[in-house]
């Protein structure tokens, strides 16, 4: 597929989601979980933000998409994510997992990889130390708490990026790593979207935002290549803009909210930054 082509799909996934308003179940971190309702309702989706099991067979059937998000988790949270991973299998909603702290913690980690091989998941989002993590690929870069701390994994040589689509096919997924320049891998495709400005990781959440954006577009897309896509150059085009009048990390973050619902499509097709590589 051709970048125009791939701008129009994105575009039109923009408008439909404003339009049809899907329900987006989320499972996510109690420090991002108010961000990320906002960030859902902008685009037009509707957030459930649930995480009581006993809801999972009534609201998780409803979904038109579900995300996972493991930050913050505790045994209770745990096994309330795995059941709402399994009850989307029964019902063919379609999931995202944002392995939030799988670079740092073995416990998460091992929840990501349990998750995984359900063989429920349609996209894995995350920084480079949780993918690669879970890839079992070895960085020369380090991990902070939740955050990758290395060098730019899109300068990778090719040999190691590779490694990245074995972990695609195995799992038959796409894998989207976010930073300062986003990778998104597959079988069929790999690509670097490269819009975004450095505010981004001046506020709480960013990260986790994208992934209700990316489980939004899910619902109403074509693909996961496609809703992922979508997601992310549509976060990274809005902080552009919110970057030009904000005066700081907290106006920003309103005014990101603000691009966000009220993007104009020309500015989508303006301002994406994409670039195709080779891996197979």
């Amino acid at each position: 597929m051709e970048k125009e082509a791939l701008v129009n799909e994105i575009i039109g996934n923009y408008e439909r989601l404003k339009k049809v308003s899907p329900l987006i179940q989320q499972i996510t971190n109690y420090v991002s979980m108010y961000e990320q309702a906002n960030i859902t309702l902008a685009a037009g989706a509707r957030p459930v933000m649930t995480e009581c099991p006993a809801e999972f067979e009534e609201i998780t059937a409803q979904a038109d998409a579900l995300l996972l998000n493991i930050g913050t988790s505790n045994e209770k949270r745990r096994e309330a994510i795995l059941q709402a991973n399994e009850i989307a299998g029964e019902y063919r909603v379609p999931v995202v997992l944002d392995p939030v702290g799988a670079g740092a913690s073995t416990c998460l980690r091992e929840l990501a990889l349990e998750l995984l091989e359900s063989g429920n998941i349609s996209i894995v989002k995350g920084n480079a130390g949780e993918i690669f993590s879970l890839a079992g690929i070895q960085l020369s870069g380090g991990v902070s708490g939740v955050d990758y701390v290395g060098e730019d994994i899109t300068e990778l040589p090719p040999e190691e990026l590779k490694k990245l689509v074995e972990f695609a096919e195995k799992y038959k997924l796409l894998v989207v790593i976010t930073g300062e320049k986003d990778l998104l891998i597959d079988r069929d495709y790999q690509l670097i979207c490269s819009n975004g400005v450095q505010l981004l990781g001046e506020i709480t959440g960013s990260g986790c935002m994208a992934g209700s954006l990316v489980a939004s577009y899910l619902a109403v897309s074509a693909s996961p290549l496609l809703a992922a896509l979508t997601g992310i150059s549509i976060l990274g085009i809005s902080a552009e803009l919110a970057a030009r009048e904000a005066s700081g990390p907290g106006t920003f973050r309103i005014m990101l909210h603000d691009q966000v619902a009220g993007l104009d499509t020309a500015e989508i097709r303006e301002k994406l930054k994409l670039e195709f590589i080779e891996l197979v």
